[in-house]
């Protein structure tokens, strides 16, 4: 799907995603692997009702064994990754989860989510070793999972065990271990864009429940954290998309309208980027930055220093500070210069300096009109230059 098509046209109405939802297969997989993971955690939470006497701990015991299941394969990872870089944590935490890994079960195995939303499919190996994983936990023996009633019969001799229970108990742990340590082998799949999908205005409303400056935020947040060093020009379409976006829901968002002007025009979103910065222009009445970077669009990325130039002049008004003042003034003669024909320039610098306050940058600006001025005459004047005319 071409992501940067969709809401050009400032309407939000598109739905715009680098990779469409698989459904079919890899949508039920999904399913069921999330239907397998809850099992799990029932078992587990079945295990410690039959175990313990208080009400509220099969409760609290499941969801802190569901939480830890599913943050277990990240913390694996993360350290598997060298920690980014830190030593001393690598050092500290590396044997623990080695050791927590034989007895808390990597239910993000079970979560085969990417393969729906990415097309990145689990290979076989890992299917077979996490279903096996999960099945020797939850393989139900008088309402209990194997290992637990294994452990609980022997270390708490709270119930007799038959021969054929202890032995699938043992066969159980050693499926389970087995499986873990095949896991722990396996490389995880993992989606490469920071940007994938830009819902539609509506949505993102709706989901922020009516309030459009929270809506704002949510996808300014989505565009603050995105690593651009990992972005291709996919991504750049969808984080243009965003920020469309936030220059609708509130086009006072500070924060977007600098991060389109120092990223977008050099990704190839220029339009995108001269939209924030006009609307952000438009409602910030009272700040002078966006008409700089909006002027400088014009004088960069447009070759019309002129045009660009008129956009500085625009911002004078706005600024609080003498200097800033004379700095945009001065900048806007330079671009005049370049943008005009130097009878035209040498005229709107010398109006300039009539409206700017009696000082040293009106002499300066003065001197810049009579410079223009001097180098049309040279230019005229060399016209009649002739190689070896007497005098010259």
């Amino acid at each position: 799907m071409d992501c940067s098509a969709a809401g050009r046209d400032g309407g939000g109405g598109g739905y715009s995603q680098e990779f469409p939802l698989a459904l079919g297969l890899p949508f039920w997989s999904t399913v069921a692997g999330l239907a397998l993971d809850a099992a799990v955690v029932a078992a587990f939470a079945l295990c410690i009702a039959a175990l313990s006497t208080v009400s509220v701990l099969p409760l609290a015991l499941g969801a802190a064994f569901a939480v830890a299941g599913k943050a277990l394969g990240a913390t694996m990872d993360y350290l598997a990754r060298g920690a980014d870089g830190d030593e001393e944590l690598l050092a500290s935490y590396s044997p623990i989860v080695d050791r927590i890994r034989w007895l808390l079960p990597d239910l993000s195995r079970l979560d085969w989510r990417e393969w729906s939303m990415y097309q990145l499919a689990p290979g076989a190996e890992t299917v077979f070793w996490s279903v096996s994983m999960a099945v020797a936990l939850h393989r139900p023996a008088h309402g209990c999972c194997q290992p637990a009633v294994l452990a609980a019969g022997v270390l708490l001799m709270r119930r007799s065990l038959s021969v054929m229970t202890l032995f699938m108990g043992v066969l159980s742990v050693l499926v389970y271990g087995y499986a873990q340590h095949r896991l722990s082998a396996l490389a995880r799949p993992t989606a490469a864009p920071e940007l994938l999908i830009s819902l539609p205005r509506f949505a993102q409303v709706l989901m922020a429940g009516g309030d459009r400056y929270l809506a704002a935020n949510l996808a300014g947040f989505r565009v603050l954290v995105a690593d651009t060093g990992r972005m291709n020009a996919e991504d750049y379409a969808v984080q243009a998309k965003l920020q469309r976006d936030i220059a609708w829901f509130n086009p006072l968002h500070e924060d977007n309208y600098y991060i389109g002007a120092a990223i977008l025009p050099w990704n190839g979103e220029l339009d995108a980027a001269q939209y924030v910065l006009r609307r952000a222009s438009d409602a910030r009445t009272f700040d002078w930055y966006p008409l700089f970077h909006y002027g400088f669009l014009f004088y960069h990325f447009r070759k019309d220093p002129a045009t660009g130039a008129q956009w500085l002049l625009k911002g004078v008004p706005r600024v609080t500070n003498q200097q800033d003042e004379w700095a945009l003034q001065n900048l806007a003669a330079i671009w005049i210069e370049k943008g005009y024909q130097t009878a035209n320039a040498a005229t709107m610098v010398d109006a300039m300096a009539a409206n700017s306050p009696p000082g040293a940058f009106r002499n300066y600006l003065q001197v810049r009109a009579i410079a223009c001025v001097t180098w049309r005459r040279c230019r005229t004047q060399r016209r009649f230059f002739r190689p070896g005319r007497a005098g010259l």
